[in-house]
């Protein structure tokens, strides 16, 4: 076998070699997408979707894989769910629910909100709600938010130790989310920053205009090998810097 032919076998063993390691030439490779769970930022919140489950942390983001359908529930209460994520990659308490956006004043969506926001942790919206699971820890079986009226609600508020949110402030907290969805595509709107370093200070920042939210990227082109002066990343050949 000539010297030609050797390099050529060699390059082409580095090759199979840097796929396998970067992660490509499978074709096996699964995506995922995180979204955000929005009445302002909602954590805390268990999710289900694609065979994943987990907790939305305190920016209400969630992970899950490409395509799939999401239920979100707090506690043992259902909360809904949306059978994929919307564009902006943001599910506002109206996609779980099934009702148009701009209909913030519907009735299921208002007494979700105000359940939601009376029990924030902080009773602040400001920041977002964070949910505790244990102050509805006398559900113990599953049921459905839609089964709850108004009533249930308010003693599930009250048996929390919390203050109930007024309607109109609980309506207005979210428009406001709506609208920052609507006009910015994030939560908190163009004012404000969209990480929380008073609470974490390495959790991930919400999607912004000019960086939105995407399904996780191919394996990266830089993963290379360098042999005798020649770099070599799966795509391309190149002189190394001396």
């Amino acid at each position: 076998m000539g010297k030609v032919n050797k390099v050529i076998l060699s390059l082409s063993a580095i090759t199979a070699i840097l796929l396998s390691g970067c992660g490509g030439g499978s074709g096996e490779t699964s995506q995922t997408v995180t979204g955000i769970l929005a009445d302002g930022a909602i954590g805390n919140a268990r999710y289900e979707c694609g065979g994943t489950t987990g907790f939305t942390n305190r920016e209400g983001e969630f992970t899950c894989p490409v395509g799939s359908s999401v239920e979100f529930f707090f506690g043992n209460i259902k909360l809904g769910g949306v059978a994929e994520l919307p564009s902006d990659k943001i599910v506002l308490i109206q996609d779980v629910l099934d009702v148009q956006r701009s209909d913030v004043e519907n009735e299921k969506v208002a007494r979700l909100a105000i359940f939601l926001q009376s029990l924030d942790e902080d009773s602040d919206h400001d920041n977002g709600i964070f949910l505790d699971p244990n102050d509805i820890a006398s559900i113990e079986q599953e049921i459905e938010f839609d089964s709850l009226d108004d009533t249930n609600i308010d003693s599930l508020i009250q048996n929390a130790g919390k203050t109930k949110v007024k309607k109109e402030v609980a309506i207005k907290n979210l428009r406001e989310t709506t609208d920052n969805v609507r006009v910015y595509k994030n939560v908190r709107g163009n004012s404000s920053s969209n990480s929380d370093t008073s609470t974490n200070s390495n959790t991930p920042i919400n999607p912004t205009p000019n960086n939105p939210i995407n399904p996780s990227p191919s394996p990266s082109t830089t993963c290379g090998y360098e042999l005798n002066g020649v770099y070599y990343n799966g795509s391309l050949i190149s002189e190394s810097n001396p």
